[in-house]
């Protein structure tokens, strides 16, 4: 390249001198010429170092700029391996909240039934315990007229305390003579009807509780069995059992709660 501008100089040079006159100009332009293409030829060297230096500074990024490709390629597959590892442990964790929601759903579905199980045996235990008061309430009003009844008779016994005390021995024994041939009026009753009319009131007390029914029955038929097999010795035995068989039917529990609370009134004031 520096040979092709000194001919190109040169030839402009030549063309330049056309006679020998002119010589001494040519010579002088030819110098000055050389001197233009010494300093083109620098120009040109510096270009070619330039080019060379830029070229080795291109090879220098492509380099640079495949490394990268080379990094930005392994990091990507090392991102899509890290990203399949956590979806794999996001499916994992997923699949076990979804076991989990499951037996928590069976459990909430036990406990729900456990719930109504509760709810109804509440209303059993409530039930019972109305009927219960009830009965309390009952038993509370008969003792409190089985009081009066006591403070009745004991007043009573207190004004004629002087004529008991002269009644005769032979009165006595008429007394006892006859309390032989009384009658025991639950002993009198007939054991199938009993037993069917027990049931009956224990099944329209307490429907569908088979306990509370069972519970019943055992205890009116052992209070049944003791009235029954009462020895009746006296008149007023008759009597308080006769009274209170027809305040209280086949209801014996009361029955024999309310001839014993008259036996030992009676008792009491004698």
């Amino acid at each position: 390249m520096k040979r092709a501008v000194w001919l190109a100089a040169m030839m402009l040079v030549a063309a330049g001198c056309s006679d020998t006159s002119e010589e001494a100009d040519g010579q002088a332009e030819a110098l000055q010429a050389e001197e233009e293409i010494s300093g083109l030829e620098e120009q040109v060297d510096n270009l070619e170092t330039d080019l060379e230096r830029e070229r080795n500074r291109g090879r220098e990024r492509r380099d640079e700029i495949s490394e990268l490709k080379k990094e930005l390629s392994e990091a990507e597959a090392a991102s899509s391996t890290e990203l399949e590892e956590e979806l794999a442990e996001l499916q994992e964790e997923m699949s076990e909240l979804e076991e989990t929601y499951d037996e928590l759903a069976d459990t909430a579905a036990s406990l729900e039934e456990e719930a109504a199980s509760l709810s109804s045996e509440k209303e059993n235990l409530q039930n019972n315990l109305s009927a219960l008061e009830d009965e309390v309430e009952t038993l509370t009003s008969e003792n409190s007229r089985l009081t009066a009844e006591a403070e009745a008779a004991e007043s009573a016994a207190a004004s004629g305390e002087s004529a008991a005390t002269t009644s005769d021995s032979s009165e006595e024994s008429e007394s006892e003579t006859s309390s032989s041939s009384l009658d025991n009026v639950i002993a009198g009753l007939s054991a199938s009807e009993v037993e069917s009319e027990i049931r009956k009131k224990a099944e329209a007390d307490w429907p569908d509780d088979y306990i509370m029914q069972e519970f019943v029955i055992d205890e009116q038929t052992a209070a049944y069995n003791k009235l029954k097999n009462l020895t009746i010795s006296t008149e007023v035995e008759a009597t308080q059992l006769e009274r209170a068989y027809w305040d209280w039917g086949y209801d014996f529990i009361m029955v024999e709660f309310v001839f014993e609370e008259q036996m030992k009134s009676h008792e009491n004031i004698n």
